[in-house]
């Protein structure tokens, strides 16, 4: 992302479209509908189920101790990140996108998709942390995560997640083989060394 801000030269050499048309890039994609189906129905089941997970684990009662309060954040990340690599990858193969069919949307999504991942096992890692204090020491538990202490816990995990949104390359979604990679251009044969002179 931060070549995308700071870096347009360079994003532009990285992520450069110029080589086909438009008509010529939407044929290189591969409509995929099983996959598309099949990553958009699995998707809509989490999400519907995860969003009255949320709504509980919100309820005074539950946000009050320290563990629901890391889980909240954990749901929120897992929210966002099946958004991205299943129902935005479901409508990426239903409609056959490669990286220049939709350069901004497959661009966000990849950024997204990585770094939602590791923000979630920061997320997790802090949680087994708090449970493990939890039960060994309640005394450095109720020390380190009583009441607003935990937010401040959870900048760790957020700057995770923000760092590798900002700093990490995005993941790519190519319906060319329903899945995401590092190169935008995976799959299309053209010789890039010419092209990037």
């Amino acid at each position: 992302m931060e070549k995308l801000v700071f870096d347009r030269r360079y994003f532009e050499h990285l992520y450069n479209c110029s080589y086909f048309t438009q008509s010529e890039w939407k044929s290189f994609g591969k409509v995929n509908i099983p996959i598309g189906v099949s990553y958009i129905t699995i998707g809509i089941i989490y999400e519907v189920l995860y969003i009255p997970l949320m709504f509980v684990m919100s309820k005074k009662e539950f946000i009050q101790n320290s563990c629901y309060k890391i889980m909240f954040l954990l749901g929120i990340i897992d929210i966002i990140a099946v958004f991205c690599n299943s129902l935005m990858s479901g409508y990426f193969s239903l409609v056959g996108a490669v990286y220049c069919t939709h350069p901004t949307l497959v661009y966000m999504v990849g950024v997204f998709s990585p770094s939602s991942w590791c923000g979630a096992c920061a997320t997790v890692l802090l949680l087994a942390f708090n449970r493990f204090l939890d039960l060994v020491s309640p005394y450095y538990s109720e020390l380190l995560f009583n009441g607003k202490r935990t937010f401040i816990w959870l900048i760790l995990p957020g700057l995770y997640w923000f760092y590798f949104w900002f700093i990490d390359l995005p993941c790519i979604y190519s319906s060319i083989a329903s899945a995401c990679f590092f190169d935008p251009f995976f799959g299309v044969s053209f010789p890039r060394n010419e092209w990037e002179r």
